[in-house]
């Protein structure tokens, strides 16, 4: 027995060691199935704040619509943009369950389009929620066990996060990548938006009920949501009924948001954000982020209480 406990302790101590070695190495663990989520939070790991009053999450349209420097600029709170790709409504209400723990934010800024509704849940982001936070920023390692993902799958991860560009230092995105063309990580800009404007997906419903839900919980938590809607590249609604399904998604949200006591801000206004401004179908480019965010900070600073 004492020979067999031996070698299982050897085995394990091997393991641990091995694992610890590839994470000197760099070679992260993988913590959720999004590339561009775990390398945003091990760059908060390695940079931590210890503050945010001013809290923004959401998928790619919080991470690029938001100018960091012309916020924090104009509202002089603690801020942080915590928004990752392709995030849903559901899974952002899951990170929003740690999220608020953490920080206790006096408030949590969601940019949201119609593609936040449109695509199923990402379970894999409970294993980073329902990860203490000691754990997560001080014990990282824990997430090789907690899902046992392959040595091949690590070495994959570290080359596709080569092409993330930089995020600033509050977490926003700095632009858009130019990705290869053999690049197959992510999807093109135009393809995704397509897929986001697809009214005839069955996830509305349920990302609907996760906005309820969200709005409910930030109440009771005392944080004062404000919810902006990003405006659609004009180029691309060109029927009635694609307007019409806009229209109706939008008073949908505004009746959800503004029924928890939320702040809901339209900015669904093709002659303010011309084609010029954008990236493909559902990015703004820089210029587009600064124009966005500048219309957005005038009703913040009359929002906010600084």
């Amino acid at each position: 027995m004492k020979k067999f406990l031996l070698r299982v302790a050897f085995f394990v101590l091997s393991v641990l060691i091995g694992f610890e070695l590839l994470f000197r190495l760099g070679y992260s663990p993988v913590i959720t199935n999004s590339t561009f989520f775990d390398h945003k939070m091990e760059q908060l790991r390695k940079h931590p704040v210890r503050e945010v009053q001013l809290l923004a999450v959401g998928s790619s349209m919080t991470v690029y619509s938001l100018n960091s420097p012309i916020i924090t600029e104009n509202i002089h709170l603690p801020y942080y943009n915590f928004a990752s790709w392709n995030l849903q409504i559901t899974e952002t209400r899951m990170l929003l369950d740690q999220l608020v723990k953490d920080y206790h934010p006096r408030y949590v800024l969601i940019c949201s389009s119609p593609g936040d509704f449109s695509l199923a849940t990402n379970d894999t982001y409970l294993t980073y929620t329902r990860t203490p936070r000691f754990i997560r920023e001080h014990f990282p390692e824990w997430f090789y066990f907690a899902n046992f993902t392959s040595i091949h799958q690590l070495f994959l991860r570290r080359q596709n996060t080569s092409y993330h560009l930089d995020i600033d230092q509050w977490g926003g995105g700095t632009g858009l990548l130019q990705l290869p063309p053999d690049f197959k990580g992510v999807e093109p800009d135009d393809i995704l938006g397509k897929k986001l404007l697809d009214f005839s997906s069955p996830w509305f419903a349920s990302q609907y009920r996760a906005l309820d839900s969200l709005c409910a919980f930030l109440q009771e938590a005392k944080s004062t949501l404000i919810f902006a809607q990003v405006p659609v590249k004009p180029s691309i609604v060109q029927t009635d009924s694609l307007r019409q399904l806009i229209a109706g998604h939008l008073e949908r949200c505004r009746t959800i948001v503004e029924g928890h006591g939320g702040t809901y801000l339209n900015y669904c206004d093709t002659a303010a954000f011309p084609d010029s401004l954008w990236r493909g179908m559902i990015h703004f480019s820089a210029e587009g982020s600064k124009v966005f965010t500048k219309r957005l900070v005038a009703d913040l600073k009359n929002i906010i209480r600084q």
